[in-house]
């Protein structure tokens, strides 16, 4: 029996990922070009250039949603001298380097950072960003000698009491087609990455304790960590404001809450980022998906309505919605949205 298979990898010749969901679609869609002329009874048409597009999900299907855990960053503690170390795989850029102490991985955003080489500052034009979310470096070439950082660090306690959280993580899909462009995709359009967004939105019982009015009113920046498997090994950390909240109740029953933030983008620094630990049991499709929307890379898809043997599609596309949400009473489910540039081929 042949099985619907859906499928993602960084190159088009593999090596593939299955995407683990239940659901998938895939659309094609050629713009109508009227060409209607004088004495024509019937309105005539053609196809002219051609989109496609996938929709879907997948799941965090190891651990239940309530297991996951939102925590909020506390007042920052100053540290000098800190060691980092170059991180190996492939799932951050080359020459980044991570600090040691994995309980001093979250930055304080509002305090200086400075990072050495050997003792010596290393100078901004060679430092291509910092990620403050997780202690993470990236330099614009290799580094020799020894590299420490001196920074404020924050630890993260329970946040909001909520019994589901959704995070949004999209992204704009911009076209840049050309006459060369399209004729050499075979009359399809291209597209490339363009502006990322990032917002959440926690819902629960209304406890005294969560006074969001209080966040609000104040406008202050609020970090927040989602660890989605409660084990840190599966999280994003990113720097928010309040936008929005609101709560209400029937007489007799729980008051129940909303709260939506909205990112905060700081000058010169990473205001979200995701962390896949070694131990987390995401699998390989989920963090393809969600890695390649963090680093703006494009993704390979496969298509197969009856299975790796049977006839299908394959494209490249850009992450347009890699969105999670999670509540005490279901697992981890991402929504996958990718938009495809270039040629959609057939395969058999």
């Amino acid at each position: 029996m042949s099985i619907k298979t859906i499928q993602v990898a960084k190159a088009d010749v593999g090596p593939w990922s299955t995407l683990v969901g239940s659901s998938g679609e895939i659309s094609i869609e050629g713009a109508e070009l009227n060409n209607t002329i004088f004495g024509s009874e019937f309105q005539s048409s053609i196809s002219g250039v051609r989109d496609w597009s996938f929709s879907g999900n997948s799941w965090f299907r190891e651990k239940a949603g309530f297991e996951a855990r939102i925590k909020r960053a506390s007042a920052p503690v100053a540290v000098t001298g800190e060691a980092m170390s170059l991180h190996v795989g492939s799932d951050l850029p080359a020459n980044t380097y991570v600090v040691d102490t994995a309980s001093r991985n979250l930055w304080d955003i509002d305090s200086s950072i400075v990072i050495y080489e050997d003792g010596v500052a290393v100078p901004e034009d060679e430092i291509v960003s910092i990620d403050p979310m997780f202690g993470r470096v990236t330099f614009t070439t290799a580094r020799t000698d020894a590299i420490t950082a001196d920074f404020s660090y924050m630890t993260t306690a329970a946040f909001g009491c909520a019994n589901s959280v959704s995070l949004t993580l999209n992204s704009e899909s911009t076209g840049n087609s050309c006459f060369e462009t399209v004729q050499a995709e075979n009359g399809f359009n291209v597209y490339e990455y363009g502006l990322k967004t990032v917002s959440a939105e926690l819902s629960g019982f209304y406890r005294e304790t969560n006074d969001f009015f209080a966040i609000l009113k104040s406008g202050e920046k609020v970090i927040i960590e989602f660890d989605f498997e409660g084990t840190g090994d599966t999280s994003a950390r990113g720097v928010f404001r309040l936008t929005s909240t609101s709560q209400s109740g029937d007489v007799g029953s729980q008051e129940e809450y909303s709260a939506s933030f909205g990112l905060y983008v700081p000058e010169g620094l990473t205001p979200f980022s995701f962390n896949f630990g070694v131990n987390s049991s995401a699998s390989d499709s989920v963090k393809l998906v969600i890695g390649s929307w963090i680093n703006r890379e494009y993704v390979y898809l496969r298509y197969l309505p009856k299975g790796v043997t049977s006839k299908g599609y394959v494209g490249k596309t850009v992450v347009t919605d890699c969105s999670i949400s999670v509540s005490v009473d279901s697992i981890g489910e991402v929504s996958v949205e990718l938009t495809g540039t270039g040629e959609l081929e057939v395969i058999n």
